[in-house]
């Protein structure tokens, strides 16, 4: 987006971070990914031809600002489901226990970005 956008421009981007490969199991929530280790989770899940981030949203808050661009707007999808199981029973792997609850059951974003000039 950087080298095609011109100084000033608007950039909107949409991303998804649930769980796709839990949208077929009616037993787990749409954050199932979190439970397991980012180690395990490249390891056995991810591969060349499918790949399902972990990362939650602040951490592309903060690449699109270390890219140099200003954060005109952001809106978050929260997972009523996902909050739910987070405040009683849902094990979240130690690598994301430093996230809220609310940035762990967001499961999808809307940004506007601006090119700074």
């Amino acid at each position: 987006t950087w080298r095609v956008l011109k100084p000033g421009g608007i950039a909107i981007h949409r991303i998804n971070l649930h769980d796709e490969y839990a949208q077929g199991d009616s037993r787990v929530t749409m954050i199932n990914c979190l439970r397991y280790s980012r180690q395990i989770w490249n390891g056995f899940v991810n591969n060349r031809i499918k790949h399902v981030s972990q990362e939650r949203y602040p951490y592309y808050v903060t690449l699109f600002k270390d890219a140099g661009f200003s954060v005109r707007e952001i809106r978050r999808k929260v997972d009523s489901r996902a909050m739910g199981a987070l405040l009683s029973t849902m094990s979240i792997t130690r690598e994301f226990r430093s996230h809220t609850n609310e940035e762990l059951a967001t499961i999808g974003l809307y940004v506007v970005l601006e090119k700074i000039i």
